[in-house]
């Protein structure tokens, strides 16, 4: 957002200035947030030349790990990849005159009381009519635990599938030092696709570098 190379179609982020600009940033005194000290750094990068594949890349990656940033990137990159479609989309229009929604015109003081009571009883009465008893509900929850870890799985061994667009590299030190390894990075190509960050911590960042640069 408000980086990269300024064209008339828009902004356009490549790998080699995406990396300058980090450095630019990890030294910049005006930044109250800047951290200082000695710094464990992941740096993870994405790009691509075909906005299409940006985005799906994006959500694949996103879909393990949910940085807000990559995420926001990502629905943005899917809305633009879409848009050419859904420009020509035209939704129906609301017949008049229109339903005004729904209101209470009975202010009645209890009603509100009773309908929370009556919400107790209901589910009172529901767990003591209930036939599936404490042991066959874990068992659901266990089923749907594996389920949910089985997913996880799948979307990590997708991951492996991601080599050639998405680049990391794991750096420490101070500021400038960091600075300094990044300037000395090289691009991976010139996609006019790219998103970075940099992952900080006072603390060695030992998931995400076994996550991302293992390879």
């Amino acid at each position: 957002f408000q980086v990269g190379n300024q064209q008339t179609a828009g902004r356009y982020l490549n790998p080699q200035t995406a990396i300058s600009i980090l450095a630019s940033k990890i030294r910049d005194q005006v930044d109250k947030n800047r951290p200082t000290g000695d710094q464990y750094c992941i740096v993870i990068m994405v790009s691509e030349s075909q906005l299409s594949k940006f985005s799906t890349v994006l959500n694949s990656l996103t879909a393990v790990i949910s940085l807000p940033d990559w995420c926001q990137v990502a629905r943005q990159a899917t809305a633009l990849s879409t848009s050419a479609v859904d420009k020509l989309y035209q939704p129906a229009t609301i017949i008049q005159p229109r339903f005004k929604p729904q209101a209470n015109l009975n202010a009645s003081p209890l009603r509100e009381y009773l309908k929370k009571q009556s919400a107790q009883i209901a589910t009172l009465e529901s767990l003591a009519n209930d036939k599936t008893n404490v042991i066959g509900k874990l068992q659901a929850l266990a089923a749907k635990r594996t389920a949910k870890l089985n997913a996880l799985k799948a979307d990590l061994t997708a991951l492996a599938s991601l080599t050639g667009s998405v680049y990391s590299m794991a750096i420490s030190g101070n500021s400038e030092s960091i600075a300094t390894q990044l300037s000395q990075a090289t691009a991976p190509n010139n996609n006019q696709y790219t998103v970075a960050s940099l992952l900080l911590s006072s603390q060695p960042l030992t998931f995400f570098e076994e996550l991302l640069c293992s390879a």
